[in-house]
């Protein structure tokens, strides 16, 4: 389960990465509303760049611990600017490749803490960390379970938005 557990770290990283460079401009928006403005520039460029190298010192196996807890701290950080920005009002994050309509930000900080949970499991665990495995349907399980994963969050996140849509077509 560790191996799954790294390629979804690896996978959510590279994904979020992407979102960024794909919306620079509304995730600089996001960024503007958090920073100055001198910094909003070359953060939105430096904050992918480090999201796609995280991913790589997962998938690599160099170093798995040491990836893990980066992760960790990484996830952390995004954590408490989500909470800043929740406290703030600001709803979209531009930081995964959301919607405005979809996106919020402790939807954002539910996915965190999952992850955190989950790396901090791989920590705990005595066998070795890989995510390749022994064989081709080791790999291809676990590539499964990644997979799985993002579409079962999907999945719950469009769930809650429409949960909350009804709520607010009957109050109203």
């Amino acid at each position: 389960m560790s191996g799954a557990i790294i390629l979804l770290l690896a996978t959510i990283f590279i994904i979020a990465a992407i979102s960024k460079m794909r919306s620079r401009p509304q995730f600089s928006a996001v960024m503007g509303n958090l920073l100055p403005s001198p910094l909003v520039g070359p953060l939105s460029i430096l904050i992918p760049l480090a999201e796609i190298s995280l991913a790589m010192f997962l998938l690599c196996g160099i170093a798995p611990q040491k990836a893990i807890v980066a992760s960790m701290v990484t996830l952390a950080v995004f954590t408490i600017i989500l909470v800043k920005m929740w406290k703030r009002g600001i709803k979209d994050c531009a930081c995964f490749g959301e919607s405005v309509e979809t996106a919020t930000t402790s939807s954002g900080i539910i996915r965190n803490l999952i992850l955190i949970a989950l790396a901090a499991c791989v920590l705990q665990q005595a066998d070795p960390i890989s995510w390749i495995g022994p064989d081709v349907s080791s790999f291809l399980g676990r590539i499964t379970v990644v997979i799985g994963a993002l579409c079962l969050w999907s999945c719950l996140v469009a769930l809650s938005n429409r949960l909350k849509y009804f709520a607010i077509t009957q109050r109203s």
